[in-house]
């Protein structure tokens, strides 16, 4: 009686191939996704230090007296 219940709570704590498989993609897909949002983060502070900074605008202009 004891090695059967024993037996429940090992397979019962230890996860199967499948729940392995399983967290192995959907850890996968949040770090693609996260990935995916700092590149977008990125690209959006480039596009605005691209707006604040057009090419051929003087970002500090020399003021003369």
């Amino acid at each position: 009686m004891f090695i059967s219940g024993l037996t429940v709570i090992t397979n019962a704590c230890i996860p199967t191939t499948k729940e392995l498989e399983e967290k192995r993609i959907a850890d996968s897909i949040r770090i693609a996704d996260s990935l995916t949002m700092a590149k977008a983060e990125q690209q959006n502070v480039v596009g605005l230090q691209e707006i604040s900074n057009p090419p051929g605008k003087i970002s500090n202009p020399l003021t003369l007296n």
